[in-house]
């Protein structure tokens, strides 16, 4: 939400003109964190930005659907 509302403002207010593609990856960052459990969306993006391996994705100490 608050990089919607930062683009939002930059476009309203210093005349900031995003990109098809730059619009297009901003909708879909938002389904896909919407989408994802809270606790995955750190180690995803970490993983995607290439700072964490595929193995540290897997690595929680409590399962992520038993309710906690």
């Amino acid at each position: 939400e608050l990089t919607r509302l930062v683009r939002d403002r930059a476009v309203a207010c210093y005349g900031y003109s995003p990109t098809f593609t730059s619009r297009l990856v901003a909708i879909i960052q938002s389904v896909v964190v919407s989408l994802l459990p809270k606790p995955v969306i750190v180690p995803v993006y970490s993983m995607i930005r290439g700072m964490r391996s595929v193995k540290y994705l897997f690595h929680f100490k409590y399962s992520l659907f038993d309710g906690r």
